[in-house]
């Protein structure tokens, strides 16, 4: 509950992802993952949240992409949780891994995972989305496959996951 001592975990909200999806790459264009978005309502302002994200992704063509989860507050719209993506100078994107390449083979995938921490600061509804980008030249974005998706029992799947905790630290 909300008077947990500081460290006591007080909530779990988690979002799985099972089947695949695909999107059209597109240079800094960040798309929503279907089902990896988490509601909730801390029980205290004071809460941190520890974000564990586990992904993976494929392209076409083997180009470089990245992944980054993005907050709102009481509906208000989305934006960077602090220290959530690397700072970037020029054009460079903004996400939680550096350019991950997929090797130019259709039977690869690139797995991610971290762990993220979010302080909201507030009792109200915070809704965070968990997105992924490639650049242009990866022509498709491949969510829990290889680009190949070859049905061989040599091949595997893959699953995304994100779980949000609520930590007391007050």
């Amino acid at each position: 509950g909300s008077n947990s001592s500081n460290g006591r975990l007080i909530q779990i909200y988690r979002a799985f992802k099972t089947n695949t999806e695909s999107f059209s790459a597109s240079t800094g264009t960040f798309h929503n993952i279907s089902g990896m978005s988490i509601s909730l309502t801390p029980k205290s302002s004071s809460s941190e949240f520890l974000i564990h994200v586990n992904c993976n992704y494929s392209t076409s063509t083997g180009q470089r992409g990245t992944f980054r989860v993005l907050s709102q507050i009481n509906a208000g719209g989305y934006g960077y949780i602090t220290n959530g993506v690397g700072d970037a100078s020029s054009n460079v994107q903004r996400g939680m891994f550096p350019s991950m390449a997929t090797a130019d083979n259709n039977s690869r995938a690139v797995h991610a995972s971290m762990i993220l921490r979010d302080y909201p600061n507030t009792t109200h509804q915070v809704d965070y989305i968990l997105q992924v980008e490639a650049e242009a030249g990866a022509s498709t974005i491949y969510i829990n496959r290889t680009a190949g998706d070859n049905t061989s029992n040599t091949y595997h799947s893959g699953m995304t996951s994100m779980i949000v905790y609520e930590v007391a630290d007050a």
